[in-house]
């Protein structure tokens, strides 16, 4: 176990001092007046702490960085304010502690300021309103380059540690809606713990595949290979009689359930499905109800609900879709399955088909807009091509044609 760094006291090489904050004079505001970078770890944040700091931070040239816990009443208002920084020179870097079971408790500033020199305050002080203006508290002000390195140092393990997680807007809703009962959230420190560490961690996911496919984007002329799909989702939707409500003969069904583009149905299937005329076109109106969730719908057509028709799985059921809406669904077979999983991207383990197409699409779409794709069209064709390329020898033949 690593031992606490060891500061020293009073006089000697490595002095600092106690300062006592009482009603309005903790020095700290003062203290980082024209400072270059920044680096905060307290155990809870207010928006009235933020606000005591925020003038001289917004001026940090070089680097604002802040570690916060949630144990206690960090008000998520103030963590939205620092998410969404406008007029910083450096945008503020946020992480916040989810280590489940062990509570998150230090008061540490340190501070680089514009000659150079560091600077740093360690004690009781959170950065609230009366941490930093109102409450008695205790802070040792260091001056010595060798505590204020072995402080540096901790900070930056804390900061690279597993234990704490970069905040996103996702993760700090989650924080809102447990914070809006206080007591409930200390009761459920584990579980809220828990999901912002799956969230952080899903964003995380969400980056590397974005970088990887965005890789793809760029050595692909998509605007060329474009043009292919979309005749084939024209046809698609003409098969399907889309723009009618599915009112004519299913004289097109067959062509649209073995077109090669975006996956197809083998024969034997293609037989059993068109033999229910009628539950087919049923189950295709229901697919086509935005209203309803997706996860719902696409359940009841695949999980062998009443809407199932036999022949129309997931990858049947996301080729409707895709020549229903481009932008909000995605194509699902098996070389998407592949590439999705080996660029990064992970399935939800231990849920419905409609809930892994749902969380499938909703990462997807993330992708898109990340990396300024037109729709789930550009998606497909970089998926395919990576496939194509990389796995020669894994193919399925029910799925390897477009």
């Amino acid at each position: 176990m690593a031992e606490w760094p060891q500061l020293g006291f009073g006089g000697g090489t490595n002095p600092f001092q106690i300062v006592v904050g009482s009603e309005r004079d903790l020095p700290l505001a003062k203290l980082i007046r024209g400072c270059r970078s920044a680096r905060v770890a307290s155990a809870f944040v207010t928006t009235r702490g933020l606000s005591l700091l925020e003038p001289a931070l917004r001026q940090c040239a070089e680097s604002v960085r802040f570690i916060v816990g949630l144990d206690l009443p960090t008000e998520p208002k103030a963590l939205r304010g620092l998410l969404d920084a406008r007029a910083w020179k450096r945008k503020p870097e946020v992480r916040v502690f989810t280590k489940a079971g062990e509570a998150f408790h230090p008061k540490v500033y340190l501070f680089r300021k514009a000659d150079g020199s560091e600077v740093g305050l360690v004690g009781s002080a959170n950065l609230s309103g009366g941490g930093l203006q109102g409450n008695v508290e205790c802070c040792a002000l260091v001056h010595g380059a060798k505590d204020l390195a072995l402080l540096g140092t901790w900070f930056e393990r804390l900061w690279e540690s597993w234990k704490v997680g970069r905040l996103t807007e996702s993760a700090l809703s989650i924080l809102d809606s447990h914070q809006s009962e206080a007591v409930e959230v200390q009761r459920k420190e584990s579980s809220l713990k828990g999901r912002l560490a799956e969230e952080l961690e899903n964003e995380l996911e969400l980056e590397e595949l974005a970088r990887r496919v965005g890789d793809l984007a760029e050595k692909t002329p998509l605007d060329r290979d474009r043009l292919g799909p979309l005749k084939v989702l024209k046809r698609l939707r003409e098969a399907l009689d889309f723009d009618n409500q599915f009112r004519k003969a299913p004289d097109g069904w067959k062509a649209f359930l073995l077109e090669p583009c975006f996956g197809y149905v083998p024969a034997l299937l293609s037989a059993s499905a068109l033999s229910h005329k009628a539950s087919l076109r049923r189950a295709l109106r229901h697919l086509s109800r935005h209203e309803i969730p997706l996860s719902q719908r696409v359940d009841d057509v695949v999980a062998r609900g009443e809407l199932h028709v036999e022949g129309l799985g997931l990858g049947v059921v996301s080729k409707a879709l895709i020549a229903f809406d481009r932008r909000r669904y995605a194509v699902y077979n098996g070389p998407v399955d592949w590439a999705f999983r080996r660029l990064g991207g992970h399935f939800l383990r231990g849920v419905s088909p409609g809930e892994k197409y749902s969380d499938f699409c909703e990462k997807l779409r993330r992708v898109t807009k990340e990396i300024n794709l037109t729709d789930m069209v550009d998606v497909d064709i970089l998926l395919y091509e990576y496939w194509r390329e990389h796995a020669k020898n894994t193919r399925d033949d029910a799925h390897s044609t477009r």
